[in-house]
């Protein structure tokens, strides 16, 4: 289905205000990114609200782009987890390419973590991993993990969100396309990126795993454990770091125990073959940590990690801790 030549003239996906999409009029705007925005959806009849993601006018000109976005929309199907959205209907607005899916509410774990809110970030980081091991066991690479996709609500609900760069193991999404193409053109945000990607390779799920272990050091310590511009300049300097000195154990960083921060850190190894080979082999490995008699409780390691911050508890633990 390519829906410029079928529904005629485009529109700005900015512009799209009090717009329908079946059911459904787009209200105000919740998100956005480079490929997208995201709306709610307001039921015409009372029915339940929805988000709705637009493409962009400038990126649905591009036939490979809405295949991708197509793309994007058949992978969330597969999921079936009160973490992942579920997609409803794929169609248009005004001719551009978008599709409903669950309206998640809360806060980003970055916008949490910046504005100092205390909440539960040892548990936060462990509802990172089980989520990815959904991800991972539909053998999905999700290749765009980070706080600000990750979303908490007041009452605990963690939501993974944008998988617009996720593809299937074995697959040829846009993210293969651009390193086969060798653009200088790289997704996700440089500080997650692992050293593999900045090589041009595939994405893959221990690509992931090092994600993962860099969203520990951004909850656990607040910044990341180098400082980088952005775009290709900025990939470069992180390469050159990554490849002469590696990344500073979390132990320096923040108190985290010693057993705990070598698992942290076993996740950002340089050389992808030291990482855990998946988000199920981490989620072992630190829920067998955190099992142990003597291991320090997840609430009280995230109130020493945030001794200062605003105590506006929102977030539990999920694995029995209070």
């Amino acid at each position: 289905m390519i829906f410029c030549k079928l529904l005629g003239p485009m529109v700005d996906a900015e512009k799209l205000g009090q717009a329908r999409f079946g059911s459904y009029i787009l209200r105000e705007k919740i998100g956005e990114g480079g490929f997208s925005v995201v709306y709610k959806g307001e039921h015409n009849s009372g029915g339940r609200d929805v988000a709705i993601k637009v493409m962009r006018e400038e990126i649905a000109a591009d036939k490979a782009k809405i295949k991708d976005f197509q793309r994007e929309y058949s992978i969330l199907e597969d999921f079936d987890h009160q973490n992942i959205p579920q997609v409803f209907d794929l169609g248009d607005v005004r001719g551009l390419p978008a599709y409903s899916m669950t309206l998640c509410p809360g806060e980003t774990f970055y916008s949490l973590r910046k504005q100092n809110i205390r909440f539960d970030i040892v548990g936060a980081w462990l509802a990172m991993i089980r989520t990815l091991c959904i991800v991972h066991d539909e053998n999905v690479v999700h290749n765009d993990l980070k706080l600000e996709n990750m979303l908490l609500s007041g009452g605990g609900q963690v939501s993974l969100l944008d998988f617009g760069s996720a593809r299937r193991m074995g697959g040829t999404g846009w993210f293969s396309k651009v390193v086969k193409s060798k653009r200088k053109t790289l997704t996700g945000t440089i500080t997650y990126l692992a050293p593999e990607l900045l090589e041009g390779k595939e994405a893959n799920k221990v690509s992931d795993v090092y994600s993962l272990g860099m969203s520990a050091h951004m909850l656990f310590c607040g910044s990341p454990p180098m400082q980088v511009g952005s775009g290709v300049d900025g990939a470069k300097a992180l390469y050159k770091i990554l490849k002469t000195t590696g990344i500073k154990g979390i132990e320096r960083r923040a108190p985290i125990p010693k057993d705990l921060a070598q698992i942290i850190d076993s996740c950002t190894r340089v050389d992808p073959e030291g990482r855990p080979e998946d988000a199920i082999d981490l989620w072992q490995r630190v829920n067998t940590y955190f099992k142990r008699p003597n291991a320090v409780k997840v609430s009280e390691l995230s109130r020493a990690l945030l001794p200062k911050a605003k105590k506006t508890e929102i977030f539990k633990s999920k694995i029995g801790d209070s």
